[in-house]
């Protein structure tokens, strides 16, 4: 699997690339919000658990996305310093 790993500050139009790429490559995108929203759903924003859910999804779905998937692009809202484990 090959992973496009799009980062950038919020709202530069991450997403916006990711389908645009997507339109002319064969490839699932793995969209940041798709985490973030799961995350809200158990926890409220930024709660305690909640990044460590968000990470958690993230790399979950990474894993599977190794059975057969080509190219994954991503979204990312980098926060130095605190997103550099990420």
């Amino acid at each position: 699997m090959k992973l496009l790993f799009l980062h950038g500050a919020p709202p530069t139009g991450k997403l916006t690339v990711a389908k645009a790429l997507l339109e002319r490559l064969p490839g699932r995108l793995f969209d940041n919000h798709a985490a973030i929203d799961l995350a809200r759903t158990i926890f409220d924003f930024g709660a305690p658990g909640f990044w460590e859910l968000v990470h958690s999804v993230r790399c979950s779905a990474l894993d599977a996305a190794e059975h057969g998937v080509s190219l994954v692009v991503t979204t990312f809202c980098y926060a130095a310093p605190d997103d550099r484990p990420q």
